[in-house]
């Protein structure tokens, strides 16, 4: 496994991610999973066959690598969104997961800079038995992640959305002196919040608001 840039396009995706829409954290998270877990996969079939060609390991290492680098991205961009947003026994658990990634990928980097072509071809059982261990314990990782990480960025997008409709509610507009008073209000909520899923819904305001 070599470290390497990611692809553009994974690049991209971790580095705009909103840290205030705990949504496309979750989404961002789950799509880095499945493309860690996939990078594992292929990276154990071509294991299996015996010592590979060498320029076609190369190519199956880097993109585990570059799936682990993504992982652990956004991976940091939750612990900095949960950090502050939950409870002492969930803010610890978090920052033990913090610990673990920030271990593990020091271990993994030690892993790539020990075994270079080279070494792989004069000791490829000793290099797949050093892998397996690497990845059982990513794999360990994964799992926890899945049980703390998606049920707290869960619960902040419930959280999310009562807040937003309750910012974006109105029980009545009484006049249309409110109703263009709403409407302006809205309109720099709206602004403040453009990252926001959801947009102002006009029908939930009772009366309607004249653009005059």
């Amino acid at each position: 496994m070599r470290l390497g840039a990611t692809e553009p396009r994974k690049q991209l995706l971790s580095d705009q991610v909103n840290l205030e829409d705990p949504a496309a954290l979750l989404e961002t998270l789950e799509a880095a999973h499945r493309q860690f877990e996939s990078a594992m996969i292929a990276l154990e079939a071509t294991a299996s066959e015996g010592p590979p060609d060498a320029s076609q390991f190369g190519v199956v290492r880097l993109r585990i690598s570059q799936a682990n680098l993504a992982r652990s991205q956004i991976v940091r961009k939750i612990c900095t969104h949960l950090l502050s947003r939950t409870s002492a026994d969930e803010a610890e658990a978090v920052r033990e997961l913090q610990r673990r990634d920030a271990q593990q990928f020091q271990t993994t980097s030690e892993h790539i800079r020990r075994w270079t072509p080279d070494e792989l071809g004069r000791d490829w059982e000793g290099y797949t038995t050093s892998s397996r261990k690497i990845r059982a314990e990513l794999r360990e990782i994964i799992v926890a992640e899945k049980a703390i990480f998606y049920p707290l960025l869960r619960s902040a997008c419930v959280v999310t959305a009562k807040a937003d409709i309750g910012v974006l509610r109105v029980d009545r507009v009484v006049s249309t002196a409110d109703a263009h008073a709403f409407s302006r209000c809205s309109a720099t909520v709206f602004a403040r919040n453009s990252g926001r899923r959801r947009p102002i819904i006009k029908s939930e305001v009772d009366e309607p608001v004249s653009r005059g």
